[in-house]
């Protein structure tokens, strides 16, 4: 609803994202955040103004942003950033570890078995109490269900804990049609057949 999207190879872009934002909130976007610093309105408000790196070349429809007031748990896999956000509470309960534990072997495995580098500095997986679908592959910033996205390591059925990581190997999969989609149709073409 920002702007119009469309998924033509032809109306690719690259996206200078600039959110101006309550300070008790955190922004994120497809890209690392770049500056930040904090403005004053004609009323006397104060807001915070959060500044992203220039994306690649990408499509409309996988651009995205998110302001919350999240916390996250983190981890660097081959030199990119990687967090899960999500509710505090949650993330203080240690249901994000599964996630995180698996997502940076998983981009790994992809890299390796593409044998192209993950072009981007950062990726956020953001679980979201209220999202219409399961999941999004937004470039850098893939957001999910929190259901989707969240593991209570004390369930006793394993079955939440196998569907987590589907879903997050079926996101980091899409990050392979739209990330290192230049190599992805040699990869379909060869394995497929």
């Amino acid at each position: 609803m920002v702007y119009p999207c469309f998924d033509e190879p032809a109306l690719k872009a690259t996206f200078k994202t600039r959110i101006v934002h309550n300070s008790s909130y955190v922004a994120l976007s497809n890209m690392p955040a770049i500056a930040m610093f904090e403005r004053e309105d004609e009323n006397g408000t104060k807001w915070m103004v959060t500044t992203f790196n220039t994306t690649l070349k990408m499509s409309t429809y996988i651009t995205a942003f998110v302001v919350c007031d999240f916390d996250y748990v983190n981890m660097t896999e081959r030199g990119s950033e990687i967090r899960v956000w999500a509710r505090k509470e949650v993330i203080q309960k240690g249901y994000a570890n599964f996630a995180l534990a698996i997502a940076g072997p998983m981009l790994s495995f992809m890299e390796d078995f593409l044998n192209v580098s993950y072009p981007l500095q950062k990726t956020d997986f953001v679980a979201m109490p209220d999202l219409g679908v399961g999941a999004m592959e937004n470039w850098g910033l893939i957001t999910f269900q929190e259901s989707s996205l969240m593991y209570n390591p004390n369930q006793k059925f394993s079955t939440s804990r196998a569907l987590t990581s589907l879903i997050v190997a079926h996101e980091i999969g899409h990050q392979a049609c739209v990330v290192w989609k230049p190599c992805y149709h040699e990869v379909v073409e060869r394995y497929m057949a």
